[in-house]
Formats: structure tokens, C-alpha cells, sequence
């Protein structure tokens, strides 16, 4: 009688730990089926598709992205990222009983351009000079207005470039102007001018762009050399010494 009730008391012993087993194995009533929430800095929209039992609700924990719930699906929203770091939400879904969190990635902004094109020097006949140019974030492209009647501009996204076109000047007087193209939070110039090797000496009123990709302005004085015309000094920029400049249009 007593090897029988060890017996039984053995086997509801394995029967108990069984069960308990089975119970650890029991999966969570939330599962992720699929999401799409990894963004450029353009912003966008993207879902996330859960398998639940019960009614979900989900929240962002960042302002810059909202969610919304229609049945077993959240539909994220992200709005344009114009700073040029990423940036990380995390979105918590939950069903009353298990809740999980999904991250939202967005890129920064991206403006790729050739600094040696930023400066471009034409002849009184006028011409096109075509730059690399691309972003991912909204931009846009300013000609001053006092120059849009000799200058103006062609857009390639495809190719990812910009040209400029100068009209050919009928008075043969030197005229320049600095294109304004903003994309997120960063700025850049174009400058632009007409004009010809006599024009080049006298005293001038400049803007240019420093090591900094700061934008200056001040006067100089531009002095061309006696004996090769091509050589000009300018003088106003450093205080120690005249800069030789050297006439390539």
C-alpha cells in the first residue's frame, strides 16, 4: 500500500510540474505582426500592425510623431525634421493586459553641394554654369529680385543639379548676385557675377564666405599688377598682407 500511494504521489508530482511548465511556455496576448516607421527628414506616415485578443491603445512619447489606432493597426505620423541630427519616439501599445514598444527612427536633414562651386565669374556675353545640388529635406531657391532680370535658374532632381543662366549684359557694366538656397535649417550661397579683366580694379564692397561657412561683408580695394595684367592684389581682407588674385575668366 505504501508503494503505491509513493507511487501516485510521484506521478501528481510530474503532472504538477507539467502543467507549470506549459504555463511559462504561454505567449504574450500582444504580438508585433509588421511596422514601417523608419523615416527620411521629409516625414511621412507609416503602420504598425499588431496581433492582439482585445481592443489596443497606443501612445508617442514625442511631439513630432502621432499615432492614431484603426482596429489592429496604428497609423504613425511624422512631421519634417529640418535639424541635421536624427531623432528617436518610442510608441507604447498595450491591450489592458501585456504592452510592448515599438521605436520610430527619423534621419536628419542632408545637404550634399561642391564648395568649389560656389563662385562663378562670367564674361558681359553671359552664359550657364551647372552645380551638384541635393537634399533630403524641403528647400527652396531665392534670386534676389534685382537680379531677376538677367539671372535665373534650371532644376534637375533627377540628376541632382542646379544651373544657373545669366543673360549677356547690353551695358557691359559689372553686376553680381548672391542665390539663396535653404534646405532645413542650413543656408548656403551662390554667387554670381558678370564682368571683365578692366573692370576688376577699384575699390569694392564684397560679401564672401569664410572658413566658418559664415557669410562677411566689407570693402577692399582690388590693385592690378604693372607688369602682368592678369595678376590683381586684393587688400582689406588680411591685415598683414595684400592676397594675389589671379584672372582666370
Amino acid at each position: 500500500m505504501k508503494k503505491i500511494t509513493s507511487i501516485f504521489a510521484l506521478l501528481l508530482c510530474v503532472f504538477v510540474f507539467s502543467c507549470s511548465n506549459d504555463d511559462d511556455k504561454e505567449t504574450s496576448s500582444l504580438q508585433i505582426v509588421s511596422s514601417n516607421v523608419t523615416f527620411e527628414s521629409a516625414g511621412g506616415t507609416g503602420t504598425i500592425k499588431v496581433n492582439a485578443i482585445s481592443e489596443i491603445t497606443a501612445t508617442s512619447n514625442k511631439d513630432w510623431c502621432t499615432v492614431s489606432v484603426n482596429g489592429d493597426i496604428i497609423n504613425v505620423s511624422v512631421i519634417e525634421n529640418n535639424d541635421m541630427s536624427g531623432r528617436t519616439a518610442a510608441v507604447t501599445i498595450t491591450d489592458g493586459e501585456a504592452s510592448t514598444l515599438v521605436p520610430v527612427s527619423q534621419g536628419g536633414c542632408v545637404i550634399l553641394y561642391n564648395k568649389s562651386e560656389l563662385g562663378h565669374a562670367f564674361t558681359y556675353a553671359g552664359g550657364s554654369a551647372t552645380v551638384s545640388f541635393s537634399t533630403t529635406a524641403s528647400y527652396s531657391i531665392e534670386v534676389p529680385a534685382e537680379a531677376q532680370s538677367w539671372l535665373s535658374y534650371t532644376l534637375d532632381e533627377e540628376n541632382r543639379t542646379i544651373t544657373f543662366n545669366v543673360a549677356a549684359s547690353a551695358d557691359k557694366t559689372p553686376r553680381g548676385a548672391a542665390v539663396k538656397v535653404t534646405a532645413g535649417k542650413k543656408t548656403i550661397y551662390y554667387h554670381l557675377g558678370e564682368y571683365e579683366l578692366k573692370d576688376i580694379a577699384g575699390k569694392w564692397r564684397v560679401s564672401f564666405v569664410d572658413g566658418d561657412d559664415s557669410t562677411l561683408a566689407g570693402e577692399i580695394e582690388v590693385v592690378q599688377d604693372e607688369e602682368e595684367p592678369t595678376i590683381f592684389y586684393l587688400s582689406g581682407i588680411s591685415n598683414f598682407f595684400d592676397l594675389p588674385l589671379i584672372y582666370n575668366g
